[in-house]
């Protein structure tokens, strides 16, 4: 019965021996050999900016070419008004989605350039960059506003367009060429295909300029042309409050 015994204690010895042997040892990954690289950061526009109520607008994430954009339409000043310094422009931009659209994930220009041509005859053009800061919402459109202090030409008719410009992109650069097309800002019932055209200053007081005074053909003269030369005078006067 003993011999019995010490044979199963050895058979089961053995039997662990074997099952123990069988199993798996539990290793640690090795180290990785490089570094893993970051992921690329997400594609933003640079430049941005706020409408006056917290809307951030600028972002252009998904803006691939010129049809992503809408209009520049500019406001003031207009129909050839006087001005003064400094000179308030002011314009729109109309997004591609519509009316009232999310202002937060619309294309929009990130800047802008302003064009000021001289007439009369409008072939000559000086431009400003212009990077907004802050916008007005109006819902509907995006109201933007730009003071210029420089002097310009005085008693000069003026044309002016604005371009936006977002990621390569140029929004209204086409309409430049129409600053010599008359047709182009020819008023007809009180509109005009292009709306941005002002008078500079200075003022003149009626009462420092004097009648013109008529020189030639003379008073009752017999003319033998049909295009006869004419001519006259105006002069300045200067006039003083006493007392």
């Amino acid at each position: 019965m003993r011999n019995k015994t010490l044979v199963f204690c050895i058979i089961l010895l053995v039997v662990l021996i074997v099952i123990s042997g069988c199993q798996e040892t539990a290793e640690n990954p090795p180290a990785p050999t490089n570094t893993p690289e970051p992921l690329p950061p997400t594609a933003t526009s640079a430049l941005t900016y706020q409408t006056d109520d917290g809307i951030t607008v600028g972002n252009n994430l998904n803006c691939p070419d010129r049809a992503a954009f809408g209009e520049v339409l500019e406001n003031v000043p207009g129909g050839g008004v006087l001005v003064s310094s400094p000179i308030h422009f002011r314009w729109y931009y109309s997004a591609a989605e519509g009316p009232a659209p999310d202002w937060s994930n619309v294309c929009v220009p990130t800047s802008f350039t302003l064009y000021l041509s001289p007439g009369p005859d409008y072939n000559t053009t000086v431009s400003y960059s212009i990077t907004p800061t802050t916008v007005d919402n109006l819902t509907n459109l995006l109201m933007y506003h730009f003071y210029l202090s420089d002097a310009l030409q005085p008693h000069t008719s003026y044309r002016w367009i604005v371009v936006g410009h977002a990621d390569g992109i140029d929004i209204d650069d086409d309409q430049l060429p129409l600053f010599q097309d008359e047709s182009a800002w020819k008023v007809v019932n009180n509109t005009s295909l292009m709306s941005g055209q002002f008078q500079t200053g200075p003022v003149c007081d009626p009462q420092t300029i004097s009648p013109v005074t008529l020189l030639n053909p003379q008073d009752e003269a017999a003319l033998d042309t049909d295009t006869p030369f004419s001519s006259g005078t105006c002069q300045i006067v200067q006039v003083r409050h006493i007392g």
